[in-house]
């Protein structure tokens, strides 16, 4: 299962640095103006000011208790908004304010929220790039830039790997089933015998496949020669790769 470390799925850096602080949470003169006409007092202006900047750093929401404190102080200095006690701050996702500013945000910033429609542009998105791309992290990196380009909220990351081990699955199965069909008897016969260990030994001839090249010496030469017509003795043709390489 790909970690979210190793995909481009956006996150809030725990201490982020002056410069971030600056470029990513700084509300302009136009945003403040605006959670004005929004918001008729300073705690509401504040909590739809946190979300706003927390939303466009991330493409989806989340609650302010998971909004990093020094972010939270920084907006409210910029905004020159009153800071609250941060324990009723984090309650304010779930109260009706919160909820109704959402989609003020969603208005504000022109997107859609994760809907039916989203859930097809990702499963869309993932199914054309899995014959291409094989790291699970990649074809979810694919599925996020389609679902911004479409002013799509991002949905949970769970939600992204639930799907993209779905349609992995599904297209590797389909692979090994068109390869498998593609071989006949003899051919098959012939894979599951380099699996199968010799009597008397531990290995099979699939270790010997396997094994590295030694140092390009005249010896080592004549022995790769040897190998190479001792493994195309157990070719098993490759009409299929014509078709998958399409």
């Amino acid at each position: 299962m790909p970690s979210i470390q190793e995909t481009a799925y956006p996150r809030l850096k725990s201490s982020p640095t002056p410069k971030d602080l600056d470029k990513l949470f700084s509300p302009a003169p136009e945003e403040i103006t605006w959670a004005k006409t929004k918001a008729r007092n300073s705690f509401s202006q504040l909590g739809l000011m946190i979300m706003l900047k927390a939303f466009q750093c991330l493409n989806y929401f989340v609650p302010i208790s998971d909004v990093p404190q020094v972010i939270i102080k920084h907006i409210a200095k910029v905004s020159n908004l009153d800071l609250p006690d941060l324990e009723t701050l984090e309650s304010y996702h779930r109260s009706g304010t919160g909820i109704r500013q959402i989609a003020m945000i969603r208005e504000y910033r022109k997107v859609k929220a994760f809907d039916v429609q989203a859930r097809q542009v990702m499963i869309t998105a993932m199914e054309n790039s899995v014959s291409e791309k094989d790291a699970k992290s990649d074809i979810i990196n694919v599925a996020i830039d389609e679902l911004v380009k479409h002013s799509y909220e991002l949905p949970a990351f769970s939600t992204l790997v639930k799907a993209v081990d779905h349609i992995h699955a599904v297209a590797y199965r389909t692979l090994y089933q068109f390869v498998s069909d593609s071989l006949s008897n003899k051919e098959k016969e012939r894979l599951d015998a380099l699996f199968q260990s010799k009597e008397g030994s531990t290995y099979s001839d699939w270790n010997m496949i396997k094994q590295d090249p030694g140092r390009p010496t005249l010896g080592q030469l004549k022995e790769w020669i040897i190998r190479k017509n001792w493994i195309s003795e157990r070719n098993v043709g490759t009409k299929f790769f014509r078709v998958i390489g399409k």
